[in-house]
């Protein structure tokens, strides 16, 4: 970017030596670097001639301002006054290289040396040269060219920073000591307000001290009202100064501000009555009125008195009180004045023959008066609220920029006012090829790698092109589809772990050779490159698995790889019925033989059932039904439950002394008493006793009996039971009590219907005892439990349970006996 130079130079006399001074008024650039050397004694005439140089003759010699590229010396210039002034090469424009500048000469015949060169910032160039040699002194000949080498820009600050310069400002505009949004000029204008540092805002009351002080004097003095940030604005007629007074019949008018800083001069005129108004007030004793004043006055309405009409430039606050009968911007005016006219010289800043009570146009960049030329800070190219000089309102020129810079990718946008006054977005590329280096500015100088470059790649400091498919390549840049792979321009990403581009340098292929080991374990989990795919695979169908048991031992599963890193369900190979599949060989293995070898499932015994030894579960009284379970003395397992012993039942002094029948077995009791065997009690309807879970008082499991009585003769009883003891081995019982429940089923009974345990002895004697569960009224589908007491002395060796319909034509049902126990 080119900044306009705007330095200010300015002759200064310092002790009778005369130099060239940045700054000494109006806003200057920044200096900084090493000075130049003291240049030679000067001639009385000028410096020699330079080169392709600019002349420009000065007081102390010529100077030599070179544009971009190389410069040279410049001309000399006439003869000046003792102890020419220095000034370094030409100042570096945008992209500017080494500038050799030239050196101004020094004047006079003394011998004083030339000051010392100085050292130009460019910010955006990325010039920082060094500073130029000095110019000559008071010797006869001209003083020599001066030099400045190109070097690296300095740092753009953004709004808001502190500065001294407006080149060290991406805004370009270093306004009271930070960088701002706007030249923030104005006499009522600051950028360092409070919450607002960098924006330019408009102030109210007294200009910041660097700025001039509004004119005029108490209480006309000007202030800043916070609307026009140009110009101080005035107290108008509505301000005044001394109040009118009315003394001897001649009231004196009141003193008013006039627009411009200063009081108005008082009139004194004589009441119509020459009478003072009595209650002491600054009016007449009989007032005038708008129509009583004759031609050439009017009517003071503060006093009551005919007053004077006013000439143009006199303070005014109505029309009436204008010869013109004009009363503009707070004076009589010799017309009407609006918008960029004003009739106060204070207003429209006109000078020469201009005088108050003309109505003349707004000088050019003076603050509009009347509320006219508002400017917007959401319109930067619209009107800035200073007058054009020809009755228009001013508007920011054609290419101000108008908007903060931006960068995006590679394109810096920058925001310029248009002739229609709209802020206009630009884009352009970054130059040499470069990226963004922020949101606001381009990268500038060199490049340091790939990334630094918008397109190609990075090499020697600069921005290349690309290259093509199957070139060599170091970086991804340098590659037209960003694809470098192993040292090659790859017509593919290729980064997968099983491909490669230098096999045929730019063309991606799969291969057998992995970039870095695959990885896994396992006959199926070792992943490996096959040549076909991009990335490692896992093997799949081709690859066996090594055979094993399945769940049940029962068979040898025979598998493949699934292609994810296992083994896939595999085809079981049914063992036979006498084998089962061994898991230390995975191959079909004879089953053991009971109580041979040690086993650890039940799949390895013939029998089905492994205790650490095979067992058969179903008749092994220490592991009936399941490891462990042992049947007691009088006991026997059958069908894999304990079941007492029917020839050495409980009551003969074993342990076998209840019967619950949970053991899933009937636990001895039969339907052993048969017709003849027991004499008159007929047993022909009971038969076949089994285990039933369909009706229980307690637990899961009853004793089902089903009973079938025909009619006639005598069968009319159902009797079922169990054999104490073995024949001559029957004990006394008297005394005990027997327990249980029962619950009958099936074809209706008689009202006298019962039900009884019978308790007797060996078949030489058949005498029994009755005890009655239910005498009579047995129901059906009723639990009846029981608790008898028996009291028969002798030898029992039986106990049965009887059921008695009452029936002589036939019935049939089923008895339920349910835990029966000797207490």
């Amino acid at each position: 970017m080119v900044y306009p130079r705007r330095a200010s130079v300015v002759s200064c006399a310092l002790a009778g030596l005369l130099v060239f001074v940045f700054g000494c008024s109006g806003r200057s650039r920044t200096f900084e670097g090493e000075a130049g050397s003291a240049g030679a004694s000067g001639a009385q005439t000028g410096g020699s001639s330079g080169g392709d140089g600019a002349q420009q003759a000065a007081a102390g010699g010529g100077s030599a301002r070179p544009g971009a590229g190389s410069g040279h010396s410049g001309t000399g210039g006439v003869r000046g006054p003792v102890g020419g002034a220095t000034y370094t090469g030409g100042q570096p424009e945008a992209g500017g290289g080494s500038h050799d500048g030239g050196t101004e000469s020094g004047g006079g015949g003394d011998t004083d040396a030339g000051s010392a060169g100085t050292r130009w910032i460019d910010n955006e160039a990325g010039a920082s040269p060094s500073g130029g040699t000095g110019g000559g002194g008071g010797s006869e000949s001209g003083g020599s060219a001066g030099s400045s080498s190109g070097g690296g820009g300095g740092t753009v600050l953004p709004n808001g920073s502190a500065c001294a310069a407006d080149e060290q400002c991406a805004s370009n505009h270093c306004a009271d000591g930070v960088c701002c949004d706007a030249a923030c000029d104005g006499q009522c204008e600051s950028c360092k307000q409070s919450g607002a540092v960098g924006q330019c805002k408009v102030i109210t009351g007294d200009p910041l001290p660097a700025r001039a002080p509004c004119a005029g004097t108490a209480p006309c003095k000007g202030q800043c009202d916070g609307t026009n940030g140009k110009a101080c604005s005035f107290p108008d007629s509505g301000t005044v100064c001394a109040e009118a007074t009315c003394s001897g019949g001649d009231v004196t008018s009141e003193s008013v501000c006039n627009g411009g800083g200063a009081c108005t001069t008082p009139s004194t005129t004589t009441c119509p009555s020459s009478l003072c108004a009595s209650d002491g007030s600054a009016k007449c004793a009989i007032s005038c009125t708008s129509t009583s004043c004759g031609t050439g006055s009017y009517c003071d309405t503060k006093t009551g008195a005919c007053i004077p009409k006013l000439d143009d430039g006199d303070t005014c606050s109505a029309n009436a009180q204008c010869t013109s009968n004009v009363c503009a911007d707070g004076v009589c005016c010799d017309e009407a004045c609006t918008g960029c006219s004003a009739c106060t010289l204070a207003l429209n800043g006109q000078g020469g023959s201009a005088r108050d009570g003309q109505c003349l146009p707004v000088v050019a960049g003076n603050a509009a008066p009347h509320g006219a030329c508002v400017a917007s800070a959401s319109a930067p190219c619209g009107q800035n609220g200073l007058c054009d000089g020809a009755n228009g309102c001013q508007y920011p020129p054609v290419n101000t920029v108008c908007a903060s810079p931006s960068c995006s990718g590679s394109t810096l946008t920058t925001s310029t006012c248009d002739s229609t006054h709209v802020c206009v977005p630009n884009n352009e590329p970054c130059p040499n090829s470069l990226v963004c280096a922020s949101a606001t500015q381009c990268k500038t100088g060199s490049c340091a790698d790939d990334e630094d470059c918008a397109a190609g790649y990075c090499t020697a400091g600069a921005c290349s092109t690309t290259r093509k498919v199957g070139d060599a390549c170091g970086s991804a840049g340098e590659c037209p589809n960003g694809y470098c792979v192993d040292g090659y321009c790859c017509n593919d990403r290729c980064d997968g772990e099983c491909q490669t581009c230098k096999q045929s340098p730019g063309q991606c292929w799969s291969t057998t050779t992995p970039r870095t080991a695959c990885t896994g374990t396992g006959t199926c989990g070792k992943k490996y490159c096959d040549g076909t795919h991009p990335s490692c695979v896992f093997p799949g169908a081709e690859t066996a698995c090594p055979d094993q048991c399945n769940a049940e031992w029962t068979a040898v599963l025979e598998s493949t790889c699934n292609g994810s890193g296992a083994c896939g369900a595999g085809t079981p190979d049914d063992c036979a019925s006498s084998q089962y599949c061994s898991t230390s060989t995975n191959r079909c293995t004879n089953k053991l033989s009971s109580y041979s070898t040690a086993c650890t499932r039940d799949v390895q015994c013939s029998s089905g059932k492994c205790c650490s030894v095979c067992v058969d579960a179903s008749s092994d009284n220490n592991n009936c039904g399941s490891c462990g379970n042992t049947c007691g003395a009088n006991r026997h397992c059958e069908g894999g439950g304990c079941a007492c012993d029917h020839t050495m039942p409980a009551a003969c002094g074993s342990t076998c002394g209840s019967w619950n029948f949970e053991s899933g077995s009937t636990e001895g009791w039969d339907d052993m008493l048969t017709p003849g065997q027991e004499g008159y009690m007929m047993t022909n309807g009971a038969g076949n006793p089994s285990i039933s879970s369909a009706h229980t008082a307690e637990g899961s499991y009853s004793l089902a009996v089903p009973i079938t009585l025909t009619n006639g003769g005598a069968a009319w009883c159902g009797v079922v039971g169990v054999q104490m003891c073995v024949e001559g081995q029957a004990t006394n019982l008297a005394g005990r009590h027997i327990a249980g429940s029962i619950y009958v089923t099936g074809s209706p009974m008689n009202l006298d219907a019962n039900a009884s345990v019978l308790a007797w002895g060996p078949p030489t004697d058949m005498s029994f005892e009755t005890l009655y569960i239910m005498e009579d009224a047995l129901q059906l589908n009723t639990w009846y439990p029981f608790n008898l007491t028996i009291s028969e002395s002798r030898p029992i060796d039986h106990i049965g349970i009887m059921i008695d319909p009452r029936v002589v034509d036939g019935w049939s049902g089923t008895v339920y006996i349910d835990n029966v126990r000797f207490l």
